[in-house]
């Protein structure tokens, strides 16, 4: 049962950890948010001040460079976010994109694929195949698809660059030029330059 004394606790030592952030000293912001962390836990499994706190610890892990530590953290906070939040939340879209960029890190290009193309499908539920919030995960994949060894059929990989091709001429239909522009030039650059 939450008291008022567990939710100041949590709230201090969030407070806290986004100081100790702000400061550069990390290793007190780890320590604050496992502090904040374990009060969440005690409140229930499903209280939304346990996602906060783990996003925070494994951004502070990251920034630390300590993907390895980080990694797990994040799994978590995508099992809570699918299970409180819902598959088509963009906390969701946020959590898969981080282990995407982890899995590539760690040379797991087919795990970041999916990780990737899972944020995608999770995007175009939510806000459409066409609008220009799927930019970073495209950007992301067509970046993926352009380096190393194939980790997709081309068809595949031509399907992303279409769809970038079809969110340019979206931002233009809607008066953003310079954005369709920029992203025309990087679907020509990635077309110039692949396999």
């Amino acid at each position: 049962m939450e008291t008022h004394h567990d939710e100041s606790r949590w709230e201090r030592s969030m407070v806290d950890g986004l100081r100790a952030l702000e400061e550069s000293n990390l290793t007190q912001a780890e320590a604050c948010f496992s502090a904040a962390i374990e009060t969440a836990e005690a409140l229930g499994p499903d209280e939304p001040r346990l996602v906060s706190s783990l996003k925070n610890l494994a951004g502070v892990l990251g920034s630390e460079q300590r993907y390895d530590d980080a990694e797990p953290i994040l799994e978590r906070v995508l099992e809570l976010s699918l299970r409180t939040l819902g598959p088509d939340h963009p906390d969701v879209v946020v959590c898969l994109r981080h282990l995407a960029w982890l899995a590539e890190r760690h040379g797991e290009r087919l795990r970041a694929r999916d990780f990737y193309r899972s944020s995608l499908e999770t995007e175009d539920k939510a806000f459409g195949s066409e609008t220009d919030r799927s930019l970073p995960t495209l950007f992301s994949l067509a970046r993926l698809y352009h380096t190393g060894e194939p980790v997709d059929p081309d068809t595949l990989q031509g399907e992303v660059y279409t769809r970038l091709e079809d969110i340019a001429e979206s931002c233009r239909t809607h008066g953003r030029e310079e954005r369709a522009q920029r992203v025309e030039a990087y679907v020509r650059q990635l077309r110039a330059t692949a396999h």
